[in-house]
């Protein structure tokens, strides 16, 4: 499968959880896009997973910022 993993982040860093999940996904035989978007506007970032066609669509968000995510 095609997976495109969305990492809502407003720091420069990514909490080890989403590394592990995407690890996992990738040991699994999968294949994994990461995005973050800290790096990445959600502009550019809809683009790329319209235009690739992932199979799923994950979305790791904090609270703080989970409004954001819930329009993605």
């Amino acid at each position: 499968m095609k997976i495109a993993f969305v990492y809502m982040n407003s720091e420069p860093n990514v909490a080890r959880g989403a590394g592990y999940v995407a690890g996992a996904i990738l040991n699994a035989g999968h294949e994994v896009e990461f995005f973050d978007t800290y790096f990445i506007s959600v502009k550019r970032l809809v683009k790329a997973v319209v235009r690739q066609r992932f199979d799923i669509l994950m979305i790791s968000t904090m609270t703080i910022i989970f409004p954001e995510a819930v329009k993605l």
